[in-house]
Formats: C-alpha cells, structure tokens, sequence
C-alpha cells in the first residue's frame, strides 16, 4: 500500500503528543489541516491546529510545525507547573496546620 504525502493521519494514543492531518475541501481547493495534541498532567487534551495550501512548500511546512509544536508544549508545561505548585502550597497549608 502506498502513501501519499497528504494522506489523512489520525492521531495515535499516547499519553503525550500525538498529531492528525486532513485534506479539507473549502471554496477554491483544498487545505491542508494537521492538528497537533498534548496532554497535561492531569490528563485533559490540548490541541494546536495549522492550516495550509497544498502548493506551500514542505519545508515552510515543517517549520511551521516545529513552532506549532513548540507553543503548544509550552502552554501545557505551564499549566502543568501551576498544577504542581498549586499541589505544593496545598501540601504545605496541612503542615503547616
């Protein structure tokens, strides 16, 4: 079986990033849409998405991607960061009472 390059991708289950393609047909042509997904830690999913033309180059692509990727890993590390603090300051208040 071969694959085409913009074949659709759905996302695979892991527990941490994961990422799905499509071809969406809109008014004039298709779009190329790829959503990016990471899960926090305590388990709710986050989504980043990116569209493009069929006729962007590959490597204006990628590069999307890899800042896409980026943000969106910052955003879930910082939630997860606040989570934790958050569980700390409530761990030191039973201490501390």
């Amino acid at each position: 079986m071969t694959h085409h390059r913009y074949d659709r991708r759905l996302p695979k289950r892991t527990e941490g990033f994961a990422w799905g393609r499509s071809i969406d047909r809109v008014m004039g042509g298709h779009v190329l849409t790829y959503r990016l997904f990471r899960r926090d830690v305590a388990g709710k999913l986050h989504i980043e998405t990116r569209t493009f033309q069929l006729t962007d180059h590959r490597r204006h692509i990628a590069l999307q991607l890899l800042k896409a990727r980026r943000v969106l890993r910052e955003r879930v590390d910082a939630i997860g960061y606040a989570l934790i603090e958050a569980e700390q300051a409530t761990t030191q208040l039973q201490e501390v009472a």
